[in-house]
């Protein structure tokens, strides 16, 4: 759960303003530097985050996003998170994202997913810190292909 840090309160009701909410990044995201990520908010697996970008909403599988506040740059993307900088043309063509591409399309993957909600609620339901980190446990041991949100 993330929040606001200080509780607000409206004066008049004496009700509290700004509740926590759980923030949940997917496998295989990139998110570039100096990000900002607001609490509520999913980032489905295989989405890429460009530097310096305030994501204030939910981010699709396989899409691009940046700026302040987030936008959509480019869908059906994906990227390979080996450093390629000291590669020759020959490694490039030899490690080509033709041979990765099944493990990046987060998209068109066939298995069955676990949507953010229900993670949430889940987590929710547990009655001690011991029995989330439990479950934190349990949903670790599964495949990449945990959270995958479609356009």
């Amino acid at each position: 759960m993330t929040s606001d840090v200080h509780v607000l309160y409206d004066l008049d009701t004496k009700k509290r303003l700004n509740f926590p909410s759980s923030v949940f990044i997917g496998d295989h995201v990139w998110i570039a530097r100096d990000c900002k990520v607001l609490k509520g908010v999913s980032i489905a697996s295989g989405s890429i985050v460009g530097a310096n970008t305030l994501v204030n909403k939910n981010i699709p599988s396989n899409t691009l996003f940046a700026g302040i506040p987030a936008k959509k740059v480019r869908s059906n993307v994906g990227y390979w998170g080996g450093s390629t900088h000291p590669w020759k043309q020959e490694d490039t063509e030899r490690n080509s994202v033709k041979n990765t591409v099944a493990d990046i399309d987060y998209q068109r993957f066939g298995g069955s997913f676990l949507k953010f909600e229900q993670y949430d609620k889940n987590l929710k339901a547990c009655h001690s810190s011991q029995e989330r980190i439990d479950y934190l446990k349990l949903m670790d041991t599964f495949s990449y292909d945990r959270f995958v949100a479609r356009d």
